[in-house]
């Protein structure tokens, strides 16, 4: 599925629009999962520069996290191949390409 970076924009600006608007906790938890599930399928296109928006994504991914461990990451693969790779040989690149990983990505890489 593709999906342009306006249009990701465009959807977390909306979900945030909602989230500051909403006063009721059942819907919110919805919205939360929402935005983990966006998240967890195009983690390069959000931005997480918005503190409510991490917020959201870490209370999603604890209310969540039974569902959101089976669910598909573009960046599983990276990671996992990363991870396997430096434990057999830590050269200093591949430490700072998983460094790199865990700053922007937190959330897919603890998963």
């Amino acid at each position: 599925v593709l999906i342009s970076k306006a249009s990701t924009q465009h959807l977390e600006r909306t979900i945030d629009c909602v989230l500051e608007h909403s006063n009721k906790a059942s819907s919110l938890h919805s919205h939360y999962l929402v935005l983990l599930r966006l998240y967890t399928m195009f983690p390069l296109r959000m931005t997480l520069g918005e503190s409510r928006l991490r917020h959201a994504l870490l209370e999603a991914s604890y209310d969540y996290h039974r569902p959101w461990l089976e669910w598909r990451c573009p960046l599983d693969g990276q990671v996992s191949e990363m991870l396997c790779n430096i434990t057999t040989s830590p050269h200093q690149r591949l430490c700072q390409s998983t460094i790199d990983i865990a700053k922007h990505h937190p959330l897919i890489l603890i998963r």
